[in-house]
């Protein structure tokens, strides 16, 4: 059985790019003893810019927030891909 991140969005699905990529990423955290499917990534746009950022073309920057075990953190990116490098970097 295989264990998948949950994905949540108030600003349109997510890239199919970044949505391919995910089974590589749930297989590099079941490597490193995690469990994928205790986490919970969300994408919002962004209300307050917040540095360092990225824009997007529009100027609207995205918020990716990660929960995992009752705990969260954010971080403020252009994209789905460039969020996704970033996470995997973790």
């Amino acid at each position: 059985m295989t264990a998948h991140i949950k994905l949540q969005s108030s600003y349109g699905d997510f890239d199919p790019a970044f949505v391919k990529q995910l089974p590589a990423l749930e297989k590099a955290m079941i490597d490193q003893g995690l469990d994928p499917s205790a986490f919970v990534i969300a994408k919002n746009l962004a209300q307050q810019p917040r540095l360092p950022i990225a824009f997007r073309p529009d100027g609207n920057p995205l918020e990716y927030t990660v929960f995992v075990k009752g705990r969260s953190f954010t971080v403020t990116q252009s994209d789905d891909l460039s969020f996704l490098t970033y996470f995997y970097r973790l």
